[in-house]
């Protein structure tokens, strides 16, 4: 715990530094700054917390202590990100990769122009965007990312960062120290672009999820005569009756390679339901530990019957939740490979919690009303040998990571290492182009 409430004072104390070099601190509580506010939300969520989490004794946190401690710091906030970014380190305490305090939604959306992921203990850039000022700044996929705003990267605060910077603080400008690799180190202070954002309305969700599932759907792939690949992107987008339409597709194949990679998972019912797809028998996929039972969650067979052939499933630093209770049970069942990565070790069930706030009127006109919440674990899901992944991950049955060169130069070697244990000769190039044109049909679908 005490690592966790460090970093969390670190990022805090990182944007109080921001605000008061670009003039955004303020010395008292400016106009407008509304701290009843911020501490009614802050008691919302430690009496949710307190409700729901799963664990009756909290990770050891005393909970009316700690949120006390940040009630007192919220009453000398200087700024509505200010107030925001406490109450998201109040919540981080808990170091639970799914209780995560809900902002409310910023009415701009931040495009910094490229992205990242760990690849073993290493900060990689996957992509940039063209024509954006990363580009325009020398950013390449490829590059290793050594410090953001100040902070080094690791697999325990990526994700943290993330979120701070996006959900909490955009910033206008990152500072970073990227190395390529080559071994040459450089600093880039790279522009955002932010773009007005509305929050989508229930048509424009069915119609994501709608073209979601279809990009679903079309992410199988013929490697050779026997080896058939089948990537899943995020196991949330599918829904019961696509999972046979995957296995018709499949089941011709004698060999599969399912890749996790990226994916960061879904619901707990189409995580069996895709299990259900390599098991000819039932068996039980974990118990559902909750603050009062324990409940055995089982796998069974599609009535369509299961894919019987051999199988390697990919997995990454991004692979998470479902994902990664799909590659423990295939791990544990002794039903195929894992290579890749080892996963992210975020494997808990969550439920969201919101709650509505309506900001006095002024001058007789209400202000708008908006949302906020937190997002809490109500279960803690161990796999058939007793233990849990979180904060663990999937440990694959072999180490295979991609250099910076291979992601500069489009190159997969994880899935040309599956081709190989499969039978299959395809170098990393072919690789990494059948992996690129799966990834272009899924943006040019995701952008319609």
């Amino acid at each position: 715990m005490i690592v966790v409430m460090k970093y969390a004072e670190l990022v805090v104390a990182i944007l109080l530094l921001s605000w008061i070099s670009t003039g955004q601190a303020q010395a008292q509580n400016p106009p407008g700054q509304n701290i009843k506010r911020d501490l009614e939300m802050l008691d919302f969520i430690r009496g949710t917390v307190s409700e729901n989490y799963y664990d009756k004794n909290y990770r050891g946190i005393d909970l009316n202590t700690w949120f006390r401690s940040y009630a007192e710091k919220l009453k000398k906030s200087r700024s509505d990100q200010e107030s925001l970014t406490l109450i998201a380190a109040a919540v981080m305490e808990f170091d639970d990769s799914h209780t995560v305090f809900d902002p409310p939604y910023l009415k701009q959306r931040v495009d910094y122009g490229w992205e990242m992921k760990m690849v073993g203990d290493s900060c990689v850039v996957v992509k940039v965007e063209p024509q954006s000022d990363a580009e325009k700044q020398g950013m390449k996929a490829g590059d290793v990312v050594l410090s953001i705003d100040g902070v080094q990267p690791s697999r325990g605060n990526l994700w943290k960062l993330e979120y701070f910077f996006r959900y909490l603080n955009p910033q206008n400008v990152r500072q970073l120290i990227v190395r390529d690799y080559e071994g040459k180190s450089r600093l880039l202070a790279i522009d955002a672009r932010f773009e007005k954002y509305s929050h989508p309305t229930p048509n424009d969700a069915l119609k994501r999820h709608r073209l979601a599932r279809q990009r679903n759907l079309d992410m199988v792939r013929k490697v050779s005569d026997e080896i058939v690949l089948w990537k899943i992107p995020r196991i949330a987008h599918y829904e019961a009756e696509d999972i046979d339409q995957i296995l018709e597709a499949i089941k011709d194949y004698k060999k599969l390679i399912l890749d996790l990679r990226e994916n960061p998972g879904g619901s707990a019912e189409l995580t069996t339901s895709i299990l259900g797809c390599f098991f000819s028998r039932e068996l039980k996929a974990y118990d559902r530990k909750d603050r009062s039972k324990v409940k055995p969650i089982w796998v069974k067979p599609r009535k369509k019957g299961a894919f019987n052939g051999e199988l390697v499933a990919l997995v990454d630093g991004n692979s998470g939740s479902g994902a990664e209770i799909i590659a423990r049970l295939i791990q544990l069942e002794k039903r195929g490979k894992v290579i890749g990565d080892r996963t992210a070790g975020a494997v808990m069930l969550s439920s969201m919690f919101k709650n509505k706030y309506t900001l006095a009127s002024v001058g007789g006109t209400p202000d708008p009303s908006f949302y906020y919440g937190v997002q809490v674990s109500v279960a803690d899901l161990l796999m058939p040998d007793g233990k849990s992944l979180e904060r663990i991950g999937v440990s694959p049955d072999e180490l295979l990571l991609p250099k910076p060169e291979d992601i500069a130069n489009k190159r997969d070697p994880v899935l040309a290492r599956a081709a190989a244990i499969l039978g299959a000769n395809i170098d990393p190039e072919k690789a990494g182009a059948l992996m690129e044109s799966l990834l272009s049909a899924q943006s040019s679908q995701t952008k319609q």
